[in-house]
């Protein structure tokens, strides 16, 4: 982990510990879901059948999606390319896949997510888990930091 991959790391679970001190409601932060939002009208250029998924109001990312859009990349859905979609623009949807920025094929998230934050397969197994309670996230967050010489702050609101 280099220090840049640490700063995304440490912005990604600073924006989940954020959304997740709001309370329910129109929090964005979802451990249990790579990233939801409602299928763009253009696919993405030079990516065949893939459409971005605007990540705007009522949208929700888990950790992983949260770092592959702070490090660029777009989450996308495959609707085809033979004009035959399951699904059409503006439908919310959720996915599993990201476009990273100037890349010509998507990947998966939670593989883009770990490079970008220079995690090994098992840190990013475990800190991209569904079931991960913020305070465990960033508990384990910080204990990665710290393997890599880094200590990560936190900031969270007072209950």
């Amino acid at each position: 982990m280099n220090e840049d991959q640490f700063l995304l790391m440490q912005d990604a679970v600073q924006w989940a510990a954020d959304e997740h001190d709001r309370g329910t409601g129109d929090r964005k932060w979802n451990q249990n879901t790579w990233g939801t939002g409602r299928i763009g009208q253009t696919p993405v250029k030079g990516v065949a059948g893939h459409y971005p998924l605007k990540m705007d109001c009522g949208s929700s990312c888990c950790l992983a999606g949260t770092a592959v859009l702070m490090a660029g990349a777009k989450i996308v859905v495959y609707l085809g390319v033979d004009g035959t979609k399951s699904h059409e623009p503006g439908e919310v949807m959720s996915a599993s896949e990201c476009v990273p920025a100037g890349a010509t094929q998507s990947v998966p998230i939670p593989e883009y997510a770990r490079q970008v934050m220079g995690l090994d397969g098992y840190a990013s197994r475990y800190l991209f888990e569904g079931s991960r309670s913020i305070d465990q996230m960033i508990a384990y967050a910080t204990e990665i930091a710290q393997h890599h010489g880094y200590t990560m702050t936190i900031t969270r609101k007072a209950a």
